[in-house]
């Protein structure tokens, strides 16, 4: 699994600072800008499973509050097994298949890049691009914000942790 840490913490903590309700669009394209599907509404890791809740109340596990003091909320980006040749877009709705890959949400590439953005009050207007890279069957894969290290463990669990969601003035 794929995920990607935001945290929110800024110098002057106000009201103005702490926004609530945040939703994730996640989308993914090709190497060539081509979008590949999405945008998806992004699964937050600190929220109920869908599979705990009744399908009417899925709406109350699309947000989450960002509070002001440097803690960090996870969404879920797309996941790969080894057997499999791709990986797979996941949220909330991929609990409707097996093994939570909804056709709908494959990323027939091997290479690929995703797109993060979060909205919610006073959050800017920004959205966050990662790179990710497998090779496939015997593979899990690897992912980097554009710029920075790859990150791969080879048990597929990747993550980016604290992406800055506010900037410190």
């Amino acid at each position: 699994m794929a995920h990607i840490g935001f945290s929110n913490n800024p110098k002057d903590r106000t009201d103005k600072n702490s926004p609530e309700k945040v939703r994730a669009e996640i989308t993914f394209y090709d190497e060539n800008n081509q979008k590949i599907f999405g945008a998806i509404q992004g699964r937050w890791g600190q929220t109920d499973q869908p599979t705990h809740i009744r399908r009417e109340e899925t709406r109350k596990i699309e947000s989450i509050d960002f509070p002001n003091h440097g803690a960090v909320r996870y969404v879920d980006l797309f996941m790969k097994y080894p057997e499999d040749d791709y990986c797979y877009g996941y949220n909330n709705e991929s609990y409707d298949f097996a093994n939570y890959q909804n056709p709908a949400f494959v990323i027939p590439l091997k290479r690929f890049f995703v797109v993060v953005k979060l909205f919610g009050a006073y959050l800017p207007d920004k959205e966050w691009t990662f790179e990710a890279e497998t090779n496939g069957r015997g593979d899990t894969f690897k992912i980097r914000k554009i710029g920075d290290k790859w990150q791969k463990k080879e048990n597929s669990v990747s993550t980016i942790k604290k992406t800055p969601l506010l900037k410190k003035p």
